[in-house]
C-alpha cells in the first residue's frame, strides 16, 4: 500500500515539473513576441487623394525594434467603393527592397529582418484613369505574418473634367446667316464623371476704342455636321450644347460660330468672351 502511494507521489511530482517547464517555455515565447514590436507610422495607414492624370502618393514608415529578425511582407486586398472595384495592381510600392516600383497584387517586402531597429520608408503611389468613378475606395494591406497588423488603405478619387479648345483664342468675322463666315473650334475634353453636360454663353462684344458693341443675341453656335447641318443656336443665355459620360481626353465635338452683322456696325475689332461651363453629375 505504501509503495503505491510513493509511486503516485513521484508521478505527480514529475508531472508538476513538466508543467513548470512548459509554463517557463510559454512565458519565454510570449515575452519574445511582445519584444519584437513594429511601429507603423502614420497609424491611420495609407490615405491618398487623387485625380485623373496625376500620380498621387503616400508614405509609411516601418520602425522595428532591434529584436525584429523576420521578413515582413504586404499585399493589397481589392479596393472597393459601393459597387465599384479597383484592381490590386493599380497601387504600387517602392522602398529599398523592391528594386524600383512594384505592384501590390502579390506580397512585397517592407522589412528584411536585418534592420537592427532602423526605420524603413515605403512609398505608395496611385494614378487614377478617366474611367475610375469618383468616390472613396477602401481596403487594407494584408501582412504575410499573423503577428503583424494589417494596414488600412483609403483612396479618394475626386471628380475632374478637363476642357481645352483648339484654338484657345479665335476670331469670328461678322456675316449674314444666309451666307455665314464660319469659325471652327475643336472641343477637347476628358472627364471621370459618370455624366456631364457642357453649357455655352456669350458676352456682349465690345469695340476696342469706343462704347459701341455687338450684343450677344447676334452670336450663334452649332455642332458641326457635314452631312446634316444643324440649325444655328443663340448664345445670349446659357445653352446646353453637349452631354456625355466618363471619357479619356478626346475631341468630343467641333463647334461652328457665327456673328451676325448689321449695316450700322462700325468696322474694327470687337472683343468678348464665350464661356464654356461644365456640370458634373455623380
Amino acid at each position: 500500500m505504501m509503495e503505491k502511494v510513493k509511486k503516485r507521489l513521484a508521478r505527480e511530482k514529475k508531472i508538476s515539473s513538466i508543467r513548470y517547464i512548459l509554463y517557463i517555455v510559454f512565458l519565454f515565447f510570449t515575452s519574445t513576441l511582445a519584444i519584437a514590436r513594429i511601429d507603423i507610422l502614420p497609424s491611420t495607414g495609407i490615405d491618398i487623394i487623387a485625380t485623373p492624370g496625376v500620380v498621387a502618393q503616400s508614405s509609411v514608415v516601418f520602425k522595428p525594434d532591434a529584436s525584429q529578425t523576420e521578413i515582413l511582407q504586404y499585399r493589397l486586398r481589392t479596393l472597393r467603393s459601393d459597387d465599384q472595384e479597383i484592381e490590386q495592381s493599380r497601387l504600387t510600392i517602392e522602398n529599398r527592397y523592391t528594386q524600383g516600383v512594384q505592384t501590390l497584387e502579390r506580397y512585397r517586402t517592407v522589412l528584411s529582418g536585418q534592420e537592427k531597429g532602423n526605420p524603413v520608408t515605403s512609398t505608395f503611389q496611385f494614378e487614377p484613369i478617366w474611367g475610375d468613378v469618383p468616390g472613396e475606395y477602401v481596403s487594407s494591406l494584408e501582412a504575410s505574418r499573423n503577428a503583424a497588423s494589417d494596414i488600412p488603405v483609403k483612396i479618394i478619387i475626386k471628380p475632374k473634367s478637363l476642357l481645352t479648345l483648339q484654338p484657345q483664342n479665335f476670331t469670328i468675322t461678322t456675316s449674314s446667316l444666309k451666307s455665314p463666315v464660319i469659325s471652327e473650334v475643336n472641343v477637347v475634353m476628358g472627364s471621370n464623371s459618370p455624366r456631364w453636360e457642357l453649357y455655352l454663353v456669350a458676352d456682349n462684344l465690345k469695340f476696342k476704342s469706343s462704347s459701341q458693341k455687338i450684343s450677344n443675341d447676334r452670336v450663334f453656335v452649332r455642332i458641326k455636321d457635314q452631312y446634316n447641318p444643324k440649325p444655328w443656336l443663340l448664345l445670349n443665355k446659357k445653352l446646353k450644347l453637349i452631354s456625355g459620360v466618363a471619357t479619356p481626353i478626346t475631341t468630343v465635338a467641333t463647334l461652328e460660330f457665327v456673328v451676325e452683322s448689321e449695316l450700322d456696325d462700325r468696322a474694327g475689332d470687337y472683343l468678348g468672351n464665350i464661356k464654356f461651363l461644365i456640370r458634373n453629375f455623380k
